[in-house]
């Protein structure tokens, strides 16, 4: 929920920079990859440690992934970023 309040914020805002995107992609899609990965690793039985590696592992691959993504769709339609910001995204 506080990631989606932010994400609001970040809609209203005028500044917006590439901190704010990083921060917002990884509260979002890095959150939900880390808490991914923490789960597989406590159903696999590991330790305190593997289970706290494996949610930085995950959060790092779930903002990756979805940069990647991203990039993937404003590579293809070149007009998709201008109507993303025009939509507040």
């Amino acid at each position: 929920m506080l990631a989606q309040v932010r994400r609001l914020q970040f809609n209203y805002n005028q500044q917006f920079k590439v901190a704010d995107y990083l921060a917002d992609v990884k509260a979002r899609w890095g959150l939900l990859g880390a808490m991914t990965a923490k789960q597989s690793a406590v159903l696999s039985g590991a330790g305190n440690e593997i289970v706290s590696l494996a949610g930085q592992i995950g959060q790092a691959f779930g903002t990756a992934s979805y940069i990647t993504h991203e990039f993937q769709q404003l590579s293809h339609d070149p007009n998709l970023f201008i109507k993303m910001i025009k939509a507040g995204q």
